[in-house]
């Protein structure tokens, strides 16, 4: 605490209240007097620190200095004078650390107040002093005083712990290999902010709750504390998705000799709780119990060995080994005075300590949950669900200890969860998809079915030309699901290639014409593909069919095959992460679900805008959407996507009044028509945008183009047929997938198939008619991720996204990034989506992708910026919106991100880009090895400390494996090193070897550059580790 109050001297964190109205005729001379008595009782709340070196010696204040002071308020005053109380902090070497006041508010009514600081008075020192306050002025003896603090103090250094208990607790608290420290209550973050103002939310327990509760502890031999511990890790263990957890308890270590001593004998005490999954209530209360008793056996051991051995919550911001604590409270006994009635007062909580403090407080016959939560960082509605959620847990716990069934997810919560995600169902023409395209043209055989540059077809021609090559293809043996390539440029050909393809029974597969030959040969290995439309002569081992034949001549004698609904339609080849090709087959029932769906989502006919090559499945939303209803097609060629100037001309021309893209694409016609100044054209109604991550800029930058046009975010994977979730936005928006799409059943499920609370991050599963067949030839691969669906009939499968998802207080589901690009960083989960997600939000990135290094302990990002940019002050940026694990240590300049065929970024060939950029990338350490003997000083004092060979000169500390209560031997080690006396302060305003280097420097004679820091948050980081005894409030 002393180390905390010289970083920041201005946190009232460890600053305690007691408060209570008193009701009746006070004798202020015998409270004084009463008070003079206490406080020569107990030395300890008279504790003088003197700040004479790096440790503070000890002194005791005259009982003379510390009178009870008497202050009038006016009672609508009160509250007020109570918030001041509350955040009042105690300078540590310059005032009393305890005060008492008493506050009239009239001849009858008085509010007693007694503050201190924490580092005299802990919670059961609180209830000493405030019994032996009213017994003395009642005349009585209170409990007599024991042995000094100071005696206590001598007997714990007298003593230490056994070197192999404490290594074996060590083990026990280790991290998990499947626990996730960076959300520590399951829920994201809204800010990453380190200010630590307390939001508090309650939640009551009924009198036949808590009596079933108490009634539950003493059939299982236990407390009510234990049974609540239980509950908030079961709903805890739950909101993270794993079995494992570590949460904090304050624990008193006091032995029975110093039971009566006033002091601060608590100890913040780990408790490491296993097996939480699946257990029933018996069993997860056994294993409270028992963790709890391993916890206690273990509290004295001292807090700062824990930090040091453990290496858990190193980041700035955070509390070194657990981040949520769990108290119990008990009944207090109300002191009792002659002729005046003592009500204690519920006071507000300023500071967090914790990202969340939950106490169970017993309150006479029933009990209240109180969250004390960092709100800057937590939303208070997501921590009134968490608590309500630890609230039905406790009650389900009541009603049997033996269940084994869902305990966190109510059925009520379970009903309103699968009500959230199940799509409306799908009306409409669910006949093959060719067929209800063949009868528009019977229908409207003039209109104009698709243009593509300088050509155009309607119906009746796109029907003649599609059935005169769909019988060429039957010519050539293809019949029933025979898979046929189709290998063309955008085009008015490749619409009746693939057309034709469905007329004759087949199944099409599109290739990409810009892909590698060594690509295309895959896929078409991989998919058995004998038979290929394309105007390419240089594709061997295929048989080629030219898209143009005479639509003219007779084949009525010719019957070609129908379709049934469970033949595959198309083949659409996605690499995933691993590169290898997957071919996802999709049957005709789910293309028809998926069309019919959109007609009931976009109704009426459109003039569409295809730009994603066949290649994508979003263009089957465009294709068969728009030419099953009659609207007209229009084919973007491929000169026409490359340029963002042509696309708005094609919009103009052809009055375009709906489109798809990917968000980049339409953020650089965006970009175009903001920089040559394009109106928006005024038939263009809708856009939609889907296939990668939509930037909140980017929707704004749309409404203030053109606000009169719907922006719609769709999602959905391959796998499910084109789209599962669609989102229409509104100026302002926050930016989110939304709620299922009609006919998709959405699941927000955790490792174990059981659905999420809403607000928890979970797995998204895709349910519905739209569920793909699978991975062609892939039966492995294909059982993995298409599993049973058990939230639906027999027989129904869902599939895993691989996307982590959250449902929001608008009932939408927000994206939070994906399971494959969740890497594990020096013990930390990162998500590279968010980095990159973070990163391209600065000013002035165009574009980025994010990579773990090659060293596997770092990560590297490559930018693509609007003009001249300092990248190190875009990493420092950086530094301000994520934690430190996850800022890469190395940032690359390239012109452009390499991108697949299919518009991915290529992270193969990023690596390859490395070399490249090297000169940018090691500027920093470059320039810091060219300080000389002062970083290379600073560098073996961090080697030293940190036990490690070698550590990278732009690494904060607390990221490489340091906290605060290692910033003093980092002092020792750099002042032996380089013979200067340094203020321990300056170590968190420069926290790395190159940033030390620059500050220490100047003071051996080396000229250094110093880099830019934030000495406020570096101060503030510092003030949130250094502690020995902490807890809540008074414990």
């Amino acid at each position: 605490m002393w180390f905390a109050y010289k970083v920041d001297s201005s946190s009232a964190e460890f600053t305690v209240v007691w408060a209570a109205r008193l009701i009746g005729a006070v004798d202020t001379g015998k409270l004084a007097a009463a008070w003079r008595s206490v406080l020569g009782n107990h030395d300890e709340l008279r504790l003088r620190l003197l700040d004479s070196s790096a440790e503070p010696s000890r002194d005791y204040w005259p009982v003379d200095d510390m009178d009870m002071s008497i202050r009038v308020v006016a009672p609508e005053q009160l509250q007020l004078e109570l918030e001041s109380v509350v955040g009042r902090v105690f300078m540590l070497d310059k005032e009393p650390l305890a005060d008492l006041a008493l506050l009239r508010l009239g001849s009858q009514e008085h509010v007693l107040v007694l503050s201190a600081h924490h580092a005299v008075l802990d919670g059961r020192s609180l209830d000493i002093v405030i019994d032996n306050l009213f017994a003395a002025y009642d005349g009585r003896s209170g409990s007599p005083a024991g042995p000094s603090y100071r005696d206590y103090i001598e007997e714990e250094a007298a003593g230490s712990p056994d070197p192999s208990r404490v290594d074996r607790w060590v083990e026990e608290l280790r991290l998990d290999e499947e626990e996730d420290e960076s959300t520590p209550l399951g829920l994201p973050l809204q800010s990453l902010s380190q200010d630590k103002n307390a939001g508090t939310v309650r939640e009551r327990l009924s009198p036949e709750t808590w009596s079933a509760i108490r009634d539950l502890a003493r059939s299982r031999r236990t407390t009510p504390h234990v049974v609540g511990l239980a509950a908030f890790a079961l709903t805890l263990s739950r909101y993270r998705d794993t079995g494992s957890l570590l949460i904090g308890a304050s624990m008193d270590t006091r032995s029975a000799r110093f039971a009566d001593t006033t002091g601060t004998f608590v100890n913040p005490v780990p408790v490491r709780l296993r097996d939480l999954a699946g257990a029933s209530v018996a069993d997860l209360v056994r294993g409270a119990h028992a963790s709890l008793l391993r916890s206690y056996a273990n509290r004295a051991i001292p807090f700062d060995q824990l930090v040091r051995r453990v290496h858990r919550g190193a980041d700035a911001g955070t509390t070194p080994v657990f981040q949520v604590l769990f108290n119990f409270e008990p009944t207090r006994a109300i002191p009792d005075i002659a002729g005046v009635t003592v009500q204690p007062l519920d006071l507000p909580v300023r500071i967090a300590q914790y990202e969340l403090t939950l106490t169970l407080r017993e309150g006479g016959n029933a009990a209240e949950l109180v969250a004390v939560f960092r709100r800057e960082r937590h939303a208070e509605e997501d921590i009134r669900r968490l608590l309500n959620s630890v609230r039905s847990v406790l009650q389900r716990f009541a009603e049997s200890d033996d269940a084994r069934n869902e305990l966190v997810v109510s059925a009520e919560e379970r009903r309103h969860l699968l009500a959230l995600g199940r799509g409306a169902g799908v009306v409409g023409d669910l006949r093959p998809i060719h067929e209800q395209v063949v009868d528009v043209a019977g229908r409207w055989p003039d209109r104009t079915a698709v243009v593509a540059g300088a050509n155009s077809l309607t119906y009746s021609e796109l029907a003649r030309r599609s059935l005169a090559l769909a019988h060429v293809l039957h010519g050539h043996g293809v019949g029933r699901q025979t898979r046929v390539g189709v290998h063309l440029s955008p085009s008015v050909d490749a619409v009746v290639a693939v057309l034709a393809v469905l007329r004759a029974g087949g199944t099409y597969v599109p290739l990409h014409p810009n892909d590698p030959q060594a690509r295309i040969r895959a896929v078409l290995d991989d998919a058995g593909v004998d038979l290929l439309v394309t105007e390419s002569t240089d594709i061997p081992g295929v048989t080629a069919v030219q898209p143009r034949h005479d639509a003219g001549h007779d084949a009525s004698h010719v019957t070609l095959p129908e379709a049934r609904p469970e033949d595959a339609v198309y083949v659409i080849y996605t690499s995933g992460t691993t590169g290898e090709p997957k071919g996802v087959v999709v049957e005709h029932a789910s293309l028809a679900n998926s069309t019919a769906a959109r007609h009931m989502t976009y109704p009426g006919t459109h003039t569409f805008l295809l730009l994603s090559p066949l290649s994508f499945d979003s263009s089957m939303a465009g294709l068969w959407g728009t030419l099953s209803a009659g609207g007209c097609l229009v084919v973007a060629e491929a000169d026409e996507i490359r340029d963002p100037r042509r696309i708005l001309e094609i919009i103009r021309r052809h009055s375009v009044t709906t489109m798809l893209s990917v968000p980049a694409l339409y953020a650089s016609v965006l970009d175009a028509a903001e920089r040559d100044a394009i109106d928006p054209a005024k038939s263009l109604s809708t856009v939609i945008l889907a296939g990668e991550s939509l930037p909140g800029a980017t929707s704004a930058q749309h409404f203030a183009w053109h606000p009169d046009a719907d922006l719609v975010n769709e999602y959905g994977p391959t796998e499910t047929t084109v789209w599962s979730t669609f989102r229409r936005l509104r100026p302002g928006d926050r930016v989110d997938i939304g709620g299922p799409a009609p006919g998709s059943h959405l699941y927000v499920l955790d490792r174990h198939g059981n659905l999420m609370p809403r607000g928890a991050v979970g797995e998204l599963y895709v349910g519905g008619e739209r569920v793909a067949r699978g991975y062609l030839g892939k039966p492995e691969l294909t059982d993995r991720v298409f599993v049973r669906d058990p939230f639906a009939q027999e027989q129904s499968r869902m599939y895993r996204t691989g996307d982590w998802v959250r449902w929001n207080d608008d009932g939408a589901l927000s994206i939070l990034g994906r399971r494959d690009q969740i890497v594990k960083l020096r013990g930390h989960r990162v998500d590279l989506g968010a980095v990159e997600s973070s990163t391209r939000s600065l000013q002035g990135v165009v574009d980025t992708a994010v990579l773990v290094a090659p060293n596997g302990a770092t990560l590297e990002a490559f930018l693509v910026l609007d003009g001249e940019r300092d990248v190190e002050s875009l990493r420092a940026r950086l530094g301000e919106l994520l934690p430190p694990a996850m800022v890469p240590s190395v940032l690359h300049r390239v012109d452009r991100l390499p991108r697949t065929s299919r518009g991915k970024v290529d992270r193969d060939a990023l690596m390859a880009l490395r070399s490249s950029s090297a000169g940018d990338a090691d500027r920093t350490a470059v320039a810091s090895e060219a300080h000389g003997d002062a970083l290379a000083a600073i560098h073996a004092a961090w080697c030293e400390v940190l036990e490690v060979p070698t550590v990278a000169h732009d690494v904060n500390f607390f990221d490489a494996g340091g906290h605060s209560l290692l910033v003093p031997l980092l002092q020792a080690e750099i002042e032996d090193r380089l013979d200067i006396t340094i203020d321990i302060v300056e170590l968190f305003s420069a926290t790395t070897v190159a940033a030390q280097s620059a500050a220490f420097g100047r003071l051996t004679g080396t000229a250094e550059v110093s880099p830019v820091v934030d000495p406020r948050q570096a101060r503030l980081a510092a003030a949130g580790r250094a502690r020995r005894g902490r807890g809540e409030g008074a414990q």
